[in-house]
């Protein structure tokens, strides 16, 4: 059975290269790229460039802009109509992009929204490729002392989510033309792409297909 892909949603903690892979993944689909950290508030800057992590009721909002503004608007617009850099962390974060309810210790619940069918390329890498990467990034505004709460906040794929994990190791062109496939291979086959039990010292770095179970 074929599964629908409206969006792609390029996800992982700062410094993994999320836009630049989003960018690349865009150009392959020729369609639409928007910025997920154009949409955060400023207050939300503020305090990521202070080094304040956000909150699960600050990031609701964020989400529901994202959700409302972003992602609904291309549910059933084709494949892959539009492509996304977005951290989404945790689970929960993950289900509000999609349109289910948020967090249940936020006090902002979307539960109201449009359902959408993305897809989450979570990307992951050595944790000390990606503070290097940090420590030489400019004009981000936020802070690089932020990175191992980002990291403490993660919640790898679960087997359930429309989704897969890449690996840094390969250049970006390399990874947006595998992730390209891999969501050829969600939309048009019976197999669910899967990550692997994440490793405790690192972001889980391969998949496996399994059959997928509707």
């Amino acid at each position: 059975m074929s599964r629908k892909v409206s969006a792609v949603v390029v996800c992982g903690p700062s410094g993994v290269g999320k836009t630049t892979v989003g960018r690349k993944l865009a150009a392959l689909f020729k369609c639409r790229f928007e910025e997920a950290d154009d949409y955060h508030s400023d207050a939300n800057k503020e305090k990521m460039r202070s080094g304040v992590p956000l909150t699960d009721d600050d990031r609701a909002p964020w989400l529901r802009r994202l959700q409302k503004g972003v992602l609904a608007p291309c549910q059933g617009l084709g494949t892959a109509s539009m492509v996304l850099p977005c951290s989404a962390l945790r689970r929960c974060y993950r289900d509000a992009l999609r349109g289910m309810d948020y967090c249940k210790n936020s006090k902002a619940a979307a539960n109201t929204l449009q359902h959408t069918d993305a897809f989450f390329l979570l990307l992951s890498g050595d944790v000390k490729l990606i503070e290097e990467r940090l420590q030489a990034r400019q004009g981000h505004f936020m802070s690089t002392s932020l990175h191992g709460s980002q990291t403490a906040t993660s919640e790898a794929l679960k087997p359930t989510e429309l989704g897969s994990t890449v690996d840094l190791d390969d250049p970006p062109s390399l990874i947006a033309t595998e992730a390209a496939e891999l969501i050829r291979i969600a939309t048009t086959s019976s197999l669910r792409i899967s990550p692997q039990p994440p490793p405790t010292d690192a972001w889980p770095g391969q998949r496996m297909l399994q059959p997928l179970s509707l």
